[in-house]
């Protein structure tokens, strides 16, 4: 599951009140973070638009001083089309 850092899902107006279910996963940060999911509006990726998609909301404290602010699922990235090729340094989206 895509998972959002809680002070970006407050940015955009959200909030635990808004969550479907709580819940608790290896996160972001390492250990075992308790969260919550909620379903967003739209978010849109590498130009692709994703509506009424479901996310998972913690907690990514000393990530987001690192620029960290949300972790790609499979649920997002099982929609992109990639190709990688390590040895010329490529990574093609579609």
């Amino acid at each position: 599951m895509t998972q959002i850092a809680t002070s970006v899902i407050e940015e955009l107006g959200y909030s635990a009140r808004d969550g479907i279910r709580r819940i608790s996963a290896y996160g972001p940060s390492g250990p075992i973070d308790d969260g919550y999911s909620l379903k967003i509006s739209a978010i849109e990726v590498l130009g692709k638009q994703f509506s009424n998609i479901e996310v998972a909301v913690y907690d990514f404290n000393n990530l987001e001083a690192e620029g960290i602010a949300g972790l790609l699922g499979f649920d997002v990235i099982k929609q992109l089309h990639l190709e990688m090729n390590g040895p010329k340094g490529e990574l093609i989206i579609f």
